[in-house]
């Protein structure tokens, strides 16, 4: 199961091009952020996760946790598709 802290909470997919604001530690992707400001005309404060705010090592981390759970994703659909070419019409 992908942990909710790679989930946007505007879009529910996986973040895209992630931001985090600063006030609350929310993270969501850019063009929904920038579709929020648009709709409430506001201005945020935020950093890019990929910021000085958070240190390289958990910048790996949480790169090489994401790509566990993508090589998982994967697999499952490559075992659902291997499934259901073997099943009768």
């Amino acid at each position: 199961m992908l942990d909710r802290k790679y989930i946007c909470p505007v879009c529910s997919l996986i973040l895209r091009e992630p931001v985090q604001l600063t006030e609350c530690g929310s993270r969501l992707c850019q063009t929904c952020l920038n579709a929020e400001q648009e709709q409430m005309n506001i201005d945020l404060p935020r950093t890019t996760t990929a910021g000085a705010c958070i240190p390289a090592t958990a910048q790996f981390e949480e790169v090489h946790e994401m790509l566990n759970i993508l090589a998982g994703g994967i697999e499952a659909l490559v075992n659902n598709e291997q499934r259901l070419s073997n099943e009768p019409l």
